[in-house]
This record gives C-alpha cells, structure tokens and sequence, in this order.
C-alpha cells in the first residue's frame, strides 16, 4: 500500500475511485488489468490520502446536485478501507453538500455504514449495487477471491433493504461454461427477490476484453477452470492476436429472456436503461422532487 496526494477526485461523470490496486484486480474479469488503466504493480493498493478533502472542495463548487458514482473502477471497500476509513468520511461529505451516491461493492464491509447510506438516502437518494454471479461459493470465490461470501451479500441485501436503501443485484461477470446456466441464475434471482433486491442489472449478459485483462482472463480459466479450458480453445488461439474480444454465453438469448419472465413474475425492475439513468438521477426528497421508484 502507498498513500499519494491527488490533485483531483471526481471524473467528469462524477466517478469516485479512492483506491486503486490490490484486491480490485484479481476478479477473473477486472477492467483495472486494461494496459489503458496504467496500473504498473496490481498487488499494490495506492490510496488517495486526501479523497475526503478533496471531495469536499469540489462539491462546495458544484452549482447543481448531482449523484456520487462509487466503485465503477476501484471497489471503495477494499480491506485497508477498515482501518482509513476513507470511503466512511468521503460519505460524511456528500451527505453534509446533500449530494446522492450509486455505491457498486462486492464486499459485505459496506454494512459498516449503513447508517450514513441511510442518512443520505433520507434526504437525497443512496443506491448499492451488488455483483452476485453465482450463489455457488467455490464458484464465485475462483472468479472473483475476494468476493465476500454469498451467505455475506445475501444478509447485505436484507440489510440493506430494511432500512429502504435500494439494492440492484447484478449479474456480472456470467461466464461462458462456467456461471451461464440457467440454474446459477436462477437461484441468483431468487435470493434478490427473496431478500429484498429491486433491480437486477444484466447488461447483455456479455463483457469486453481488452489488451491486459483479456490474458488476465485466459490465464485464470487455465488456472482456475482447467476443466473448460478446451471450450475456449479459439479464444486461447486468438488472444495474442487480436486488440479486443467479445465474450458471451451461447445461452445468453435464453438466459435473458429467462431473466425478463421472472422479473415480470417477481415484480422486479429489469429495464437496463431505467437501471441505468436511475443510478444517475439525482433526486431531492425534502424538496418533495417525483421519484423513479417508490420504495
């Protein structure tokens, strides 16, 4: 771990990344591997010291509110975060400016502030997504180790759900021979409809990789998933040949369609675009502004 100052906080979308490095990286599919990403030591966790600071000043300038969008590249729960507790104070500030937060974490650590979710979920608007691509803990623990436990980010949905804080359970990664069956998504679904999940975001069920993560990912299928490595023999082949590579289930038509029918079933929102500009619409509940969903 190394501490830096930055000298900026927020992208231009108004991303908040407060770690870089280290844990973040060994997901199977980690877009922090990109060669784009120019991270030179990916055990490493580099830490904006001054990410709570930094944050306050930008948001005083701000003219409009807008919503935080936490964890797109860097999950703001790695297990230093414990100990800093940088995420926890960057939270204080954007509920003290009445900013909202989109918070994207794999780790049941987040539990830590509910209190402060909930505080600026009062006021504002404070949403958790939740990757959750298996409920098989072997599974899920060889595509993402450190990924808590699918016991852990169950009980986190219900928390979460009990104190009104809108939980989007997400699909991601679903890997071809791996996680793309019917029954592993099933049983996803029904632990988001059974625990309080209103949203369950699937993309197109299909991710891109990219120089850096696209060997990243052939070599954790070698190590990880040697028994489906033969079904990703052309994808070995052309690794090193080509710049980008698509990777999608041959299931996916059926596994979305399967994803619709039961959301429809379930009273679940599974509109990817409504997700979407939800997660970025900032609304302000003491001005009495309409909201996407009534929870």
């Amino acid at each position: 771990m190394h501490f830096t100052e930055a000298k900026t906080i927020l992208t231009p979308q108004n991303g908040l990344n407060i770690y870089r490095g280290g844990p973040n990286i060994r997901c199977i599919y980690s877009p922090l591997r990109n060669t784009s990403s120019h991270v030179d030591d990916f055990e490493d966790v580099e830490v904006k010291e001054n990410a709570d600071s930094l944050l306050a000043t930008a948001l005083k300038k701000k003219r409009n509110k807008t919503m935080i969008i936490m964890g797109t590249l860097a999950d703001p729960y790695v297990p230093e975060e414990m100990k800093l507790e940088l995420t926890r104070k960057c939270l204080f500030e954007i509920k003290r400016y009445d900013f909202g937060v989109s918070i994207r974490t794999k780790s049941a650590s987040i539990k830590r502030d509910i209190d402060i979710i909930s505080e600026i979920n009062e006021k504002t608007k404070a949403v958790v997504t939740i990757p959750f691509p298996t409920t098989d803990n072997r599974i899920s623990g060889l595509i993402d180790p450190d990924m808590s436990a699918v016991s852990e980010r169950t009980l986190l949905i219900e928390a979460l759900s009990r104190r009104k804080i809108p939980v989007i359970v997400a699909l991601d990664p679903i890997i071809p021979h791996i996680n793309d069956t019917e029954e592993s998504v099933l049983s996803v679904l029904n632990i988001a409809a059974g625990f309080g999940a209103f949203a369950i975001e699937y993309g197109d069920l299909k991710f891109t990789l990219s120089p850096g993560s696209r060997e990243y990912f052939y070599k954790c299928i070698d190590e990880r998933f040697p028994e489906v490595k033969p079904k990703y023999k052309d994808g070995f082949n052309k690794a090193m040949n080509v710049k980008t590579e698509e990777v999608a289930s041959s299931n996916r038509k059926y596994l979305i369609q399967e994803i619709e029918e039961f959301c429809e079933k379930r009273s679940l929102i599974s509109d990817q675009d409504m997700i979407r500009d939800y997660k970025r619409k900032y609304e302000n509940k003491q001005s009495g502004e309409q909201l996407f969903f009534d929870f």
